[in-house]
């Protein structure tokens, strides 16, 4: 197979995986390089405005250890997405709606749990031609989200950013590297390996958080041992959600780098996304319920 440079940057066609990838140097298409550029070059932020998003930022960083677990809707309809909700009805008030139930019941969902008075984590992974990404963005941010992920380069940040303009929202995430991918996968596509540029999944993963943050995002998507060695490469400033929780004696199901909800605390995580051990549990509010306490009682450890 022959691919061009440009599609060497997210490789889309290893099976049932799309892992990003930087670009090799080829001469007449060097590798991507991203620099610090000031905010308000990109994006029409005001001073009032980046003043309101720090504040903004420093309440999610200060949030209680209820408002830190984001339940994950990984579902198909309305009806399951909202017998989930139900049953955390006092209990649960953030909720990331992904890819599978976003195509199913589109954004009219999204502002339905909005206006019951949640907050929304958008998890679309976006990837595509900046001026799209700037639309899109300016039309999430009209409808009030909270957190939102990305999946490409240090444009696609800056376009992100430009779309949210003045607003305090959505945050914008950058995913370190999918949670069901490990090191094999990496030198699977020559990430990591002999020929590949970095010499472990550690390196590549703060890479890319550093290419993040130098692009202007608020924060990461990040799991397992990669957390506390992001945290300590860039500080306490930019958020830390971490996916593949798993509460200790669960499956891990297909995360290949999962932690418990007291681990991912301890390493430095400010949210803990969770589907699969609430959505299936026999009693879904106790188990949300064991978690919100493990991570009350890691972050007294923390602090």
């Amino acid at each position: 197979m022959v691919v061009s440079p440009r599609e060497l940057v997210h490789i889309d066609f290893i099976p049932r995986r799309c892992v990003e990838m930087p670009p090799p140097d080829f001469g007449a298409f060097p590798p991507l390089t991203f620099s610090r550029v000031p905010l308000r070059v990109h994006s029409p932020v005001t001073s009032v405005g980046a003043d309101r998003m720090s504040t903004e930022r420093m309440s999610m960083k200060s949030a209680n250890p209820a408002e830190r677990l984001i339940v994950a809707l990984d579902v198909s309809t309305k009806a399951e997405a909202q017998r989930i909700v139900g049953s955390l009805d006092g209990l649960v008030t953030f909720y990331k709606v992904g890819l599978q139930l976003f195509i199913a019941e589109g954004m009219a969902y999204v502002r339905e749990l909005i206006d019951s008075g949640n907050r929304v984590f958008l998890d679309l992974k976006m990837d595509d031609v900046e001026e799209t990404i700037t639309s899109a963005v300016r039309e999430i941010t009209r409808n009030n989200v909270h957190l939102l992920t990305l999946h490409g380069s240090g444009a696609t940040a800056r376009a992100a950013i430009a779309g949210r303009g003045s607003s305090a929202f959505p945050k914008v995430l950058s995913v370190t590297l999918l949670s069901s991918l490990d090191g094999q996968d990496l030198i699977d596509v020559q990430i990591l390996g002999p020929k590949g540029r970095f010499p472990s999944l550690m390196e590549y993963v703060l890479w890319r958080a550093d290419q993040a943050v130098k692009a202007g995002c608020d924060g990461l998507i990040a799991s397992g041992e990669t957390i506390s060695e992001i945290r300590k490469r860039l500080g306490p400033d930019p958020l830390i959600i971490s996916p593949g929780i798993r509460p200790s004696g669960s499956a891990t199901d297909d995360h290949k780098r999962a932690a418990t909800p007291a681990e991912a605390i301890a390493a430095g995580a400010d949210y803990l996304v969770v589907g699969r051990p609430i959505r299936n549990a026999a009693d879904p509010a106790e188990m949300a319920r064991r978690i919100i306490g493990d991570i009350e009682q890691a972050y007294q450890t923390r602090t």
